[in-house]
């Protein structure tokens, strides 16, 4: 039975071996597979872990009580800790071990030079870990979302393959079939893959860590089989005149359900502002739920409007400049602003849907609408079907000219991509025309909440919206 070892159990055994009694092991509770092993010819620590399909032992030297006489207990256990934790990432922690207690290692003339034996799960788990650990500079690089994708395509079923072989053993060849493989199956999720394991193979292969992986093969030069042939539109296919009008954009009538269950009074009241704050704005998801009360502003000239400051953190791509996007909020959107301020301020912290534990000062998980949409009766539109029906929608119901939504939309405020001249040096953000705009979206979401309410007059009953929510998916955050 395993104890917690302390200086008394190490001072008792070496008065045992003194005195010529017979052999035991004392287990340690504290570090598992640590052992003070009393014996006729000494006490000696040993560590007992499992190597692959096997038991392995090692010897850690003499026991003693003070650290010039031997190896004494917080030494072994600092020693055994540090050897599993090789194990755990799936490095062979003899070489370790034998540096550690003075073991002589075979010499280049003697025996072969032992290759590395880092586990195929092994590294896969270090690699994520350092893209989650905030002090590397990968995490600095990589955003949430992508690292949980690296996670996902680094552990399709195609890649399980190689788990428990030594990443130094699986070879390109082995690479490109089963992410051919994977195309077969599903062809974005080969292709992310791909992306996914050439991130992967250039950590493992950097010079700070080649000799510990032993992966010298690049993989950078892969590339995914020809994307399968499809028709679009073929003849004979079935065919929706009214979803091919609309493109991706969700029925009218379903942008104003989501606006009046959200007013029903049945969801968390953060959660039915925060979808207020989504609809008047139409930004993405991740802006909202980022929202920061420091960066939304009243001026004068407009008193019951507000000006939202959307920093270029969320840009799809942080290429384009530095300057914020600018959004007015105007009809309901400027008051769930408000409300959400007035919490935000009671709640302490700037946020204006912050996370539920209130020691951590961060917006809550980028997921939280997206779970709640996913419960609203009669939607099945995403959080970006307000983006949809702003860019449908408007040029046909609002007088929007055409690609004009992108003033609101896109966060380079409308500029082509080329244009240097816009992106460099025109400060004008056409806040007038976007107010224009953003008034005339808001009254078309009003039209169709009052449309929504009139077709289906149980979502003026809030307990009917109550017993028709979907359950939850998740965490609320």
């Amino acid at each position: 039975m395993a104890v917690v070892l302390t200086v008394e159990h190490v001072r008792k055994a070496l008065r045992d071996h003194r005195a010529g009694k017979s052999r035991y092991d004392l287990l340690d509770a504290a570090v598992r597979g640590l052992a003070l092993r009393v014996g006729k010819s000494g006490c000696r620590w040993s560590l007992r872990l499992r190597w692959g399909d096997q038991q392995r032992r090692w010897d850690l030297g003499a026991v003693a009580e003070r650290d010039h006489e031997g190896i004494v207990l917080q030494t072994a256990r600092n020693w055994a800790l540090e050897a599993k934790e090789q194990a755990r990432r799936g490095i062979f922690p003899e070489p370790f071990l034998d540096r550690l207690t003075g073991r002589t290692a075979p010499s280049a003339s003697s025996a072969r030079p032992r290759k590395p034996e880092m586990r195929w799960e092994a590294a896969v788990s270090s690699f994520l870990d350092v893209l989650y650990d905030p002090k590397t500079p990968e995490a600095a690089t990589h955003r949430p979302a992508t690292r949980k994708d690296y996670a996902s395509k680094l552990q399709t079923l195609e890649l399980n393959r190689f788990r428990g072989r030594p990443v130094a053993a699986v070879t390109r060849e082995e690479i490109a079939e089963a992410i051919n493989t994977t195309c077969k199956r599903a062809y974005d999720m080969g292709c992310g893959s791909l992306r996914s394991l050439k991130s992967f193979y250039g950590w493992l292969r950097d010079p700070a860590r080649a000799r510990e992986t032993g992966v010298t093969v690049s993989i950078a030069d892969l590339r995914p089989p020809p994307r399968p042939r499809t028709e679009l539109g073929a003849p004979g296919l079935a065919f929706d005149p009214q979803t091919e009008l609309r493109g991706k954009a969700p029925p009218e009538i379903e942008i104003g359900r989501i606006l009046a269950i959200s007013r029903s009074g049945v969801l968390p009241e953060p959660v039915s502002l925060g979808f207020q704050l989504l609809l008047a704005s139409v930004q993405r998801r991740r802006q909202t739920i980022g929202a920061d009360s420091r960066r939304i502003f009243t001026f004068d000239e407009a008193p019951h409007e507000r000006v939202w400051f959307v920093p270029p953190f969320f840009r799809k791509t942080r290429k384009r400049g530095s300057r914020s996007h600018l959004v007015p909020l105007v009809g309901f959107g400027a008051i769930a602003h408000d409300r959400l301020a007035e919490l935000a301020a009671i709640d302490g912290r700037p946020w204006l849907l912050p996370h539920r534990d209130q020691t951590i000062d961060a917006p809550a998980g980028v997921n939280l609408l997206n779970r709640w949409i996913e419960r609203l009766p009669g939607i099945s539109c995403s959080t970006h079907g307000g983006r949809y029906a702003f860019a449908t929608y408007g040029p046909r119901d609002l007088n929007f000219a055409r690609s004009e939504a992108r003033l609101i939309l896109d966060h380079s405020e409308g500029l082509e991509p080329d244009d240097v001249t816009g992106q460099f040096y025109c400060n004008d953000p056409a806040i007038a025309r976007k107010r224009e705009m953003m008034n005339r979206w808001i009254a078309w979401l009003e039209h169709w909440c009052a449309e929504a309410i009139r077709k289906d007059g149980l979502l003026s009953d809030p307990a009917a919206v109550r017993a028709t929510l979907r359950p939850l998916n998740g965490r609320e955050d």
